[in-house]
């Protein structure tokens, strides 16, 4: 059944969760984590969910197991388990949030060290970070286990690869969560993935109490991952209807400016020494 947008922070049934798509951003005993499986064993009804190695979540947990990810899969018990949809605004954020939520000019806190995010990049070994450090200290950087590189668009920047265990902040504005987007006025401007196409939010919507999706009105050729689209009469733009965790959306004013980022480059240019 459809039904309107939930408020973030809902917490599901057991039934719900056995219905969940994997991978759902959710927060479990007040940690960030995505969801696993949810199922019956040995008569306890148990929540799957994967995070980085998490002291709280291995505390409570029954038992505990590596993924081929390298992330750490935690059994819990739905008894007693406190679980939520959705991350809170002050936690770390997932490797999935950085790829698609962060943008060229954000201010980033990694494990203590503040930086200007640059962009990211999947490779082969990994998932890595472009930054440059708020201060000049090199120091700081090699404690994040960055390394020094001559980028082609950035100049001199670090780069760093996202292991486990890291600490990644969002610090010069807030991600938006389900119920942020879902208190917003249809025709609101937002943008959408990394690059920050621009889009207007059409609607909210939560499927089966864990399945959030929004739907946005955008440019015929927006690239979305596992979008579904369609155009409609009198417009130009299509619709498309995204699950909310694969949307990197942001809403328009917390856009860091591309002035900033034209800057950004300026400064690595000048500077090739710019960290």
């Amino acid at each position: 059944m459809l039904k309107a947008a939930a408020q973030s922070g809902y917490q599901p049934t057991f039934a719900q969760l056995r219905r969940c798509t994997w991978g759902t951003h959710i927060t479990a005993y007040g940690q960030p984590a995505k969801f696993h499986q949810a199922g019956v064993i040995e008569g306890h009804e148990i929540v799957a969910v994967s995070a980085s190695s998490n002291a709280v979540l291995s505390a409570e947990c029954r038992r505990q197991e590596t993924a081929l990810s390298g992330e750490t899969i935690y059994y819990l018990d739905y008894a007693r388990l406190e679980l939520c949809m959705g991350t809170p605004h002050a936690a770390p954020l997932l490797l999935e949030q950085a790829a698609l939520s962060l943008r060229c000019g954000d201010v980033v806190q990694v494990n203590e060290t503040a930086c200007t995010f640059l962009g990211s990049r999947h490779e082969t070994d990994g998932f890595w970070l472009l930054l440059r450090p708020q201060s000049a200290a090199a120091e700081s950087m090699h404690d994040i286990s960055a390394e020094a590189v001559e980028d082609k668009e950035w100049g001199c920047c670090w780069r760093m690869n996202w292991q486990d265990g890291v600490d990644v902040r969002l610090v010069s504005d807030r991600l938006p969560n389900f119920g942020d987007v879902s208190r917003l006025r249809a025709g609101a401007p937002v943008t959408v993935g990394a690059q920050a196409r621009p889009a207007r939010l059409r609607s909210t919507q939560v499927v089966d109490g864990t399945k959030q999706f929004v739907l946005i009105d955008a440019a015929p050729w927006l690239n979305l991952h596992q979008a579904e689209s369609r155009s409609f009469a009198g417009t130009y733009d299509w619709l498309y209807r995204i699950r909310f965790e694969e949307a990197g959306l942001r809403l328009a004013c917390m856009e860091p400016s591309r002035a900033s980022c034209h800057s950004l480059r300026r400064y690595s240019e000048g500077n090739p020494d710019g960290f």
